[in-house]
């Protein structure tokens, strides 16, 4: 039987497929894409990762952590395998103006896709109690991660210098 969650770990009340006129179809492909190439090359294809777009009306303008602002935030379930991208409506909004960059659109899709290989390694990190053994498990699964992520860089590497 699914336990329910915490307060700030429940399933977001966006649907992928809700009301998005607000976000450009260019930037939501984008991001779509960035997400598929990214999941792909990380390895980490066994998360369904969904992506959603708060708009102000939603009353999540932005976050802030250490005082900046994020453009996004990721909530990994590793236990269904899931992986919630929040993009904020700020950062949406900035793109319109011109203001982020494609180049900063793929770091930050890059960056929240992450999330889905480190997410273990914080959960037993914070966690009163853990032992060595669960850190080290931990830290040779995001290393076997790295290790295929350095894999598919070579072989694609590989695959435009054979082209030449």
């Amino acid at each position: 039987m699914k336990k329910l969650k915490k307060k700030q770990e429940e399933p977001l009340k966006l649907k992928e497929k809700d009301n998005l006129e607000f976000v450009p179809v260019e930037l939501r492909k984008m991001i779509k894409d960035d997400v598929k190439k990214f999941v792909d090359i990380l390895g980490v294809n066994n998360y369904k990762v969904r992506t959603f777009f708060y708009n102000q009306e939603d009353g999540a303008e932005y976050e802030t952590v250490q005082g900046s602002l994020v453009a996004a935030s990721t909530l990994v379930d590793d236990r269904y395998l899931v992986a919630d991208i929040k993009v904020y409506p700020f950062f949406v909004d900035q793109w319109k103006r011109g203001s982020v960059s494609d180049e900063e659109i793929h770091g930050m899709v890059a960056h929240e896709i992450s999330h889905i290989a480190t997410n273990s390694i914080k959960k037993v990190a914070i966690s009163p109690f853990k032992t060595e053994d669960d850190v080290r498990e931990k830290w040779e699964s995001l290393t076997t991660t790295i290790g295929r992520l350095l894999e598919e860089i070579n072989r694609k590497n590989d695959c435009l210098t054979n082209t030449k």
